[in-house]
């Protein structure tokens, strides 16, 4: 706690971090939720996770690059 307490970009890296990951995890219950109640095709449900997936790992590159400059 006391290297991200000196260390702010370290702590807004740290949180921002959080924030993706729980946005996957929340994006992902919304899809299966979704998923059991429309019963969607499989290209569709493929398409989903793809996107999710996508978006998932440019905001964690995106992060990581500005985390590194």
């Amino acid at each position: 706690m006391k290297t991200l307490n000196q260390n702010r970009q370290l702590l807004w890296f740290t949180f921002l971090s959080g924030l993706v990951l729980t946005g996957n995890t929340i994006g992902e219950g919304v899809f299966y939720f979704l998923d059991r109640i429309m019963q969607l095709d499989i290209f569709v449900s493929h398409t989903q996770d793809f996107l999710l997936v996508f978006m998932t790992l440019f905001c964690r590159v995106y992060l990581q690059g500005g985390a590194l400059s």
